[in-house]
């Protein structure tokens, strides 16, 4: 007799135990589940405890039963008030309270349960760490492009033997030449011709209409002046050397003084081949960039074969995989440069030749001699920052 009022006493606590522990997570289909476990013990379970021992007085499964259920509330209490007491805020006695959680009240323990995740967010300090790992990542990526560039250059030396042709470029990256770069170098010429041609006739033409309009005395578009003067670079350079390819985007960034990053002034890609502008691009941060590198060793960078110089990743950096930067360094505003030029392409392989033939004949040089004659005329720096 005593062992089966024990028997239905320590039934009780277990099932009281457990339905606490689900009914402060709050998961009502377990809570269901519990109820309906309890509904059973209460039976069905009960029942199997009366057939074992061979009960068949009804006073004693009625006491049986009757201790179940003062066994089941007395620990079901203790067991929630044990629970909040443990995971309670010390700093806060009415966060978590018994009757929420018999009431169904969650937003007392979600908001401690985001506390705390704060707390430990703020004390491993997470966001450091994620954004170290970001850093790390972005410096593996660069180390391994070097390593491509540096085996693709072994492949090459393996093949030239003794008869070594290299060329240097920015900043200080030695390319070794194979057959294919040497046979394909001359058509490269007659768009680099043809472009720097037009450019310096549109230049000669832009800053003569510039000169009708400064002694009209009209200065109120010298923006969109400053901007079809670039549009016509962008359109020729596009045109002459890429064949309108709508793998190829040109375009020009200023610096932002605010946001401390360079902005799209112009930009253009070809579409059905011809010239399509350009809405929107992405910034990109002065700092750690392609730009300030290019500032620093005043000429233009090529991001394949300089991939440690940036450590900027924009959204689209998948889709441009390689590309050609050059910041006009003699024009600067509060010692930052607040010009640049750059290339993009959507193919490393099928543009990596051009990119180093433009490299190599200095083809910045010509684009900075044309933006210093404009500038002369009118200042860049006051059309950028009125």
């Amino acid at each position: 007799m005593v062992s089966l009022y024990v028997c239905s006493g320590v039934l009780g606590m277990v099932i009281a135990t457990v339905s606490a522990y689900f009914l402060i997570s709050f998961n009502n289909r377990l809570i269901k589940l519990i109820l309906t476990i309890i509904d059973l013990g209460a039976g069905g379970l009960i029942s199997i405890f009366h057939f074992a021992y061979n009960i068949t007085d009804k006073n004693m499964r009625l006491w049986s039963t009757t201790i179940f259920y003062i066994s089941y509330i007395v620990f079901l209490l203790l067991a929630l008030y044990g629970i909040c007491h443990l995971i309670k805020d010390k700093n806060d006695k009415d966060l978590l309270r018994i009757r929420d959680i018999l009431l169904g009240q969650q937003d007392y323990i979600i908001k401690y349960y985001e506390m705390r995740k704060a707390q430990i967010d703020e004390k491993l300090q997470i966001v450091l760490l994620e954004e170290r790992e970001k850093k790390i990542k972005i410096r593996e990526d660069a180390l391994l492009e070097e390593k491509c560039y540096l085996e693709r250059n072994k492949e090459v030396l393996h093949k030239q033997g003794k008869k070594r042709l290299k060329i240097v470029l920015p900043d200080r990256k030695e390319i070794f030449l194979n057959q294919s770069f040497i046979d394909t170098m001359p058509s490269f010429f007659d768009g680099f011709a043809n472009c720097l041609s037009a450019i310096d006739q549109y230049t000669t033409k832009d800053i003569s209409n510039t000169g009708e309009r400064l002694n009209g005395e009209i200065k109120d578009n010298y923006k969109e002046v400053f901007e079809a003067f670039l549009m016509n670079i962008e359109t020729n350079i596009l045109s002459s050397l890429f064949g309108n390819s709508s793998q190829v985007r040109v375009h020009f960034r200023y610096y932002n003084i605010e946001t401390k990053s360079f902005d799209m002034i112009s930009a253009i890609t070809g579409k059905r081949g011809k010239p399509f502008l350009i809405n929107h691009m992405s910034p990109i941060p002065y700092e750690e960039s392609l730009i300030k590198k290019s500032f620093e060793c005043k000429r233009a960078i090529i991001r394949s074969i300089n991939p440690s110089a940036t450590v900027y990743n924009g959204a689209n950096s998948t889709t441009w995989q390689d590309y050609m930067t050059y910041t006009f360094y003699n024009i600067c505003y509060e010692n930052v440069p607040c010009l640049s030029f750059g290339i993009s392409v959507q193919n490393t392989e099928n543009y990596r030749d051009i990119f180093y033939f433009l490299n190599y004949a200095k083809f910045e040089m010509y684009l900075n001699g044309c933006v210093e004659r404009f500038n002369e005329n009118i200042s860049i720096i006051s059309i950028l920052y009125n």
